[in-house]
Protein backbone atom coordinates (compact mmCIF):
# COMPACT_ATOMS: atom_id res chain seq x y z
CA UNK A 1 0.00 0.00 0.00
CA UNK A 2 2.79 2.47 0.58
CA UNK A 3 4.16 2.39 -2.91
CA UNK A 4 0.54 3.41 -3.85
CA UNK A 5 0.57 6.49 -1.80
CA UNK A 6 3.75 7.72 -2.39
CA UNK A 7 2.77 7.09 -6.47
CA UNK A 8 -0.28 9.35 -5.76
CA UNK A 9 1.15 11.71 -3.28
CA UNK A 10 3.82 12.60 -5.92
CA UNK A 11 1.97 12.72 -8.61
CA UNK A 12 -0.23 15.42 -6.80
CA UNK A 13 2.36 17.18 -6.01
CA UNK A 14 4.43 17.32 -9.14
CA UNK A 15 1.26 17.99 -10.77
CA UNK A 16 0.48 21.45 -8.77
CA UNK A 17 3.97 22.14 -9.33
CA UNK A 18 2.93 22.21 -12.70
CA UNK A 19 0.38 24.15 -12.37
CA UNK A 20 1.49 26.58 -9.94
CA UNK A 21 4.62 27.25 -12.95
CA UNK A 22 7.16 24.61 -12.93
CA UNK A 23 7.66 24.18 -17.13
CA UNK A 24 9.25 20.22 -16.13
CA UNK A 25 5.95 19.63 -14.46
CA UNK A 26 3.75 20.75 -16.53
CA UNK A 27 2.54 17.75 -19.01
CA UNK A 28 1.12 14.39 -17.46
CA UNK A 29 3.10 11.93 -18.59
CA UNK A 30 6.12 13.72 -16.81
CA UNK A 31 4.46 13.54 -13.76
CA UNK A 32 3.25 10.40 -13.93
CA UNK A 33 6.91 9.40 -14.59
CA UNK A 34 8.36 10.87 -11.56
CA UNK A 35 6.19 9.52 -9.72
CA UNK A 36 6.58 6.24 -10.58
CA UNK A 37 10.37 6.43 -9.99
CA UNK A 38 9.62 7.98 -6.54
CA UNK A 39 7.48 4.74 -5.84
CA UNK A 40 10.17 2.17 -7.59
CA UNK A 41 12.95 4.09 -5.19
CA UNK A 42 10.74 3.49 -2.27
CA UNK A 43 10.23 -0.29 -3.54
CA UNK A 44 14.17 -1.00 -3.97
CA UNK A 45 14.78 0.47 -0.73
CA UNK A 46 13.62 -2.80 1.13
CA UNK A 47 16.42 -4.84 -0.83
CA UNK A 48 19.20 -2.97 1.22
CA UNK A 49 17.55 -0.62 3.92
CA UNK A 50 16.68 -1.51 7.66
CA UNK A 51 13.92 -4.17 6.02
CA UNK A 52 16.19 -6.15 4.67
CA UNK A 53 16.13 -9.05 7.00
CA UNK A 54 12.30 -8.76 6.92
CA UNK A 55 12.69 -9.72 3.00
CA UNK A 56 15.02 -12.56 3.38
CA UNK A 57 12.90 -14.44 6.13
CA UNK A 58 10.01 -14.18 3.23
CA UNK A 59 12.03 -16.34 1.18
CA UNK A 60 10.49 -20.13 1.23
CA UNK A 61 12.46 -22.52 3.00
CA UNK A 62 12.59 -24.30 -0.16
CA UNK A 63 15.37 -21.56 -1.78
CA UNK A 64 19.09 -22.03 -1.36
CA UNK A 65 20.98 -18.49 0.33
CA UNK A 66 17.49 -16.28 0.70
CA UNK A 67 20.47 -13.51 1.21
CA UNK A 68 21.77 -13.85 -2.09
CA UNK A 69 19.23 -14.18 -3.95
CA UNK A 70 17.60 -10.90 -2.16
CA UNK A 71 20.88 -9.18 -3.64
CA UNK A 72 20.08 -10.77 -6.95
CA UNK A 73 16.59 -9.09 -7.44
CA UNK A 74 17.42 -5.83 -6.15
CA UNK A 75 20.47 -6.06 -9.06
CA UNK A 76 18.06 -7.50 -11.40
CA UNK A 77 15.79 -4.87 -10.43
CA UNK A 78 18.59 -2.01 -10.89
CA UNK A 79 19.68 -3.14 -14.11
CA UNK A 80 16.97 -4.17 -16.44
CA UNK A 81 14.06 -1.37 -15.03
CA UNK A 82 14.06 0.73 -18.00
CA UNK A 83 14.79 4.51 -17.11
CA UNK A 84 12.12 6.76 -16.30
CA UNK A 85 12.74 9.53 -18.75
CA UNK A 86 12.53 13.06 -17.67
CA UNK A 87 13.39 15.63 -20.31
CA UNK A 88 16.39 17.51 -17.92
CA UNK A 89 16.95 14.79 -15.59
CA UNK A 90 18.17 12.07 -17.12
CA UNK A 91 21.84 12.30 -15.98
CA UNK A 92 20.20 12.47 -12.88
CA UNK A 93 18.75 9.36 -13.11
CA UNK A 94 21.83 8.12 -13.93
CA UNK A 95 23.22 8.97 -11.13
CA UNK A 96 20.33 7.65 -8.88
CA UNK A 97 20.51 4.56 -10.44
CA UNK A 98 24.53 4.08 -9.79
CA UNK A 99 24.57 4.91 -6.29
CA UNK A 100 21.66 2.39 -5.51
CA UNK A 101 23.96 -0.41 -7.03
CA UNK A 102 27.24 0.82 -5.11
CA UNK A 103 24.88 0.90 -1.91
CA UNK A 104 23.84 -2.96 -2.78
CA UNK A 105 27.50 -3.83 -3.19
CA UNK A 106 28.60 -2.33 0.25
Amino acid sequence: MAPFIVLVVAAIAFWSLGRAGVAIFEHPGTVLRTGLGLMFLLTASAHWGKRRPDLIRMVPPAFPRPDLLVTITVKTQANYTPPVRIPGLTSAHIMLKGSAQEAVLQ
